[in-house]
């Protein structure tokens, strides 16, 4: 409900929301102008007494803050700025000693198993400084290579 709600000082969420901005946002209408209480957040949880980690309220709580975190560290600037650009300027200068390749024929690869594209991508990708390692054969059709700058 759009609410601007500067008298309240206590949140309950009853129901969580897959998208944790949302929740920030209903949670943020009570620090709107004018607010001057200490604000306190409650989201209860159904944790079974047996498998408390495992319940379902603690697993989408603990995905919930592992959105958080990522929406945290993708989106907002940098906290150590200065290393952040020696960084960006070690990698523009390292681009022009970065090997180059003979462009792989398109007919090499259609015909390559799948394995072995997926070999080749990844021993290609670390020479020119990715960090690259394979990940467990799992028949999903997905990705089966990490990797890392």
């Amino acid at each position: 409900m759009g609410l601007t709600l500067t008298a309240a000082n206590h949140v309950i969420h009853l129901s969580r929301w897959w998208n944790p901005a949302v929740e920030d946002q209903c949670t943020d209408r009570v620090y709107r102008i004018g607010q001057d209480q200490v604000v306190h957040v409650y989201y209860p949880m159904a944790v079974h007494p047996a498998f408390p980690e495992s319940s379902f309220d603690e697993l989408l709580n603990s995905l919930l803050d592992t959105k958080r975190d990522l929406s945290k560290t993708m989106l907002l600037p940098p906290v150590n700025l200065k290393q952040d650009e020696k960084w960006f300027s070690d990698q523009l200068s390292r681009a022009s000693t970065k090997p180059t390749f003979a462009p792989t024929d398109i007919e090499e690869i259609d015909v390559m198993e799948a394995l072995e594209f997926e070999r080749w991508a990844l021993s290609r990708s670390a020479t020119i400084g990715w960090e690259a390692s394979r990940t467990p054969k799992s028949y999903d059709g997905g990705a089966d290579g990490i990797l890392r700058h």
